[in-house]
């Protein structure tokens, strides 16, 4: 499980596979904090992403796109 922190390091979520914070670096939303075991284990969103990533929900995610290994669409909050 991976962390997302607000950019204040606030947690925004605890429980995020390592594919989804992976993506959120990726896309420019975040960078890696601490790189852990998976390499995205904790990551930190830049102050212009907060907003979008504390107003998302389950009916109103942030979409990221395709993992790049599994081909599997990612958002966050993650789909159930």
């Amino acid at each position: 499980m991976a962390t997302l922190k607000q950019s204040n390091g606030t947690n925004i979520s605890t429980t995020l596979s390592d594919k989804t914070t992976r993506r959120i670096v990726q896309v420019g939303h975040a960078t890696v904090t601490t790189p852990g075991t998976s390499g995205f284990d904790v990551v930190t969103l830049d102050v212009s992403q907060d907003a979008a990533y504390l107003a998302a929900s389950p009916s109103a995610p942030v979409e990221l796109g395709v993992d790049d290994i599994l081909f599997k669409p990612l958002q966050f909050p993650e789909a159930s």
